[in-house]
């Protein structure tokens, strides 16, 4: 993981702000006539997240302050960052500031709000690790929970037949 942790205790992102966009490690390569063909370019493309976060004026100063003392604004380092993804086991990802750092976007009342981008590098993943499993137990289980249907399967498999 990274050198540098996300403030402990300052909330995550808001889900409603939050939205995702894959780099294609392929192109279509332009050709005169007939169909166009794809090139694979690269299996390392980034994941970018468009985010938004919503504070009270102490933990608007803790993220300013965070911003600063990383010096974010002129050398974005990747840090921590809590990223929900459908793998409910992995928290945190990888990721760095693009463009320019979050921007206050408004402040009402007593809520503050930003707004800004970051890139992970790559989303880590156990279930990216296994894909065929994933897949695999998705049918199973009939696109039930997948986790607890793991959970069945290894009790079956290690409880219920041992030795077998």
């Amino acid at each position: 993981m990274a050198d540098v942790a996300w403030p402990v205790g300052l909330i995550n992102s808001l889900e409603s702000a939050k939205q995702v966009e894959r780099g294609a490690g392929w192109r279509e390569s332009p050709v005169a006539s007939g169909p166009a063909f794809v090139e694979r370019l690269s299996d390392d493309t980034p994941t970018f997240f468009d985010v938004g976060f919503r504070f009270t004026r102490s933990q608007a100063r803790v993220f300013d302050a965070w911003l600063k003392f990383y010096d974010m604004q002129t050398s974005p380092v990747f840090f921590d960052f809590p990223v929900k993804i459908p793998d409910t086991n992995q928290e945190f990802q990888e990721v760095r500031f693009t463009g320019n750092v979050p921007q206050r976007t408004g402040q009402n009342g007593v809520a503050w709000t930003y707004t800004g981008r970051v890139m992970a590098r790559s989303i880590i993943s156990p279930d990216l690790d296994d894909p065929e499993m994933i897949l695999t137990l998705g049918i199973l289980s009939n696109y039930g929970d997948i986790d607890q249907y793991a959970e069945f399967l290894d009790i079956a498999i290690n409880v219920a037949a041992p030795g077998n």
